[in-house]
């Protein structure tokens, strides 16, 4: 019995050690740890988090995951509110704004007037930045501004290896490495990779034949062509509702990444003759095609191939890959 009670405590101090953070959860908590060292002392702050650029990675889960944990990062912090994310989103996504695109600065009086609108809540400052990612490395940065005037309140960030979780929310086969020294980090939250990585998914064609598209809750979404029609560069889908009666599709966040990696986001969508936004909510009904296109500008009419288009789909994130752009 002597000889098993070392044993034993040795194994029930392993259950009860804290769990560790992954290496996004670790890197936002830094981060914040960071920003709030320079925030201090320009008082206390209420806080929107916009959106992250993903810089040479050709989908968007990272920035959905990393969203989360940096919010729970900064709330943990003292003299920080996080305004509602949920209703953030969607006063920006409304407004087809984007901090990661040229601005004027003017524009955010009024978005800060919408959120307060939506969750009574108006932010003193607006948190955003972008993930890049650099041989087995990935850099994240984050700056955070003031709402008023657009001028830098703090920034931040941090640079570490590539990791199991890394590799699930960039959609990459997991590489086997050398186990990393540990670390001491701040468990902010258990978060499921898993959430993110389900929500995304490359496309291979719908098994109602056709060329490339995606099949999503009864809604069959098919590629007919990919063309140049004067400056813009146009993707045009033919979408059927394949359920017995009216639903309703939605489509947002839109962009293109060329074979540099240089992102483009879609600027206006259309349903039949009618153009929309950058996003758009619209009823189908059963079983009669409708177009539906999306539109980009600046892009190099020399392209002749698109190395990705992804695109929201019913809150689902899909990648069409190495799309040829047709003759007009």
């Amino acid at each position: 019995m002597k000889r098993l009670l070392p044993v034993l405590l040795a194994v029930c101090a392993l259950m009860y050690q804290p769990a560790s953070a992954n290496s996004v959860d670790d890197a936002s908590a830094k981060l914040a740890a960071q920003l709030q060292k320079a925030y201090a002392r320009a008082g206390a702050q209420d806080i929107a988090v916009g959106d992250f650029m993903t810089v040479n990675i050709p989908r968007s889960t990272f920035g959905a995951y990393l969203t989360e944990a940096l919010t729970d990062a900064l709330k943990s912090k003292p003299s920080t509110k996080i305004i509602d994310q949920q209703r953030v989103d969607d006063v920006l996504e409304k407004r087809g704004f984007s901090f990661n695109t040229p601005f004027d600065f003017g524009v955010l009086d009024e978005i800060s007037q919408d959120i307060y609108r939506s969750a009574q809540d108006t932010p003193t400052s607006y948190c955003y930045g972008a993930i890049k990612e650099s041989g087995d490395d990935i850099k994240i940065s984050v700056r955070l501004i003031h709402a008023m005037t657009g001028a830098e309140i703090a920034a931040a960030s941090v640079t570490f290896p590539s990791d199991e979780t890394t590799d699930r929310l960039l959609g990459k086969p997991i590489r086997v490495r050398k186990p990393a020294k540990p670390d001491t980090v701040v468990v902010v939250k258990e978060r499921i990779v898993e959430k993110y990585v389900g929500k995304s998914a490359d496309t291979q064609p719908p098994s109602t034949g056709g060329t490339a598209g995606f099949k999503i809750q009864g809604f069959v979404v098919t590629l007919k062509k990919c063309s140049f029609s004067g400056n813009e560069l146009v993707f045009a889908f033919i979408a059927t509702n394949e359920n017995d009666i009216t639903k309703t599709l939605s489509m947002e966040r839109a962009q293109v990444v060329d074979v540099e990696g240089n992102i483009s986001r879609c600027h206006q969508m259309s349903v039949g003759s009618k153009r929309e936004g950058t996003y758009f909510r619209s009823d189908f009904a059963s079983n009669v095609p409708v177009k539906v296109g999306l539109a980009f500008d600046g892009l190099s009419p020399k392209m002749t191939v698109v190395k990705a288009l992804q695109v929201t789909v019913q809150g689902q994130e899909f990648v069409l890959r190495d799309v040829v752009i047709e003759g007009e």
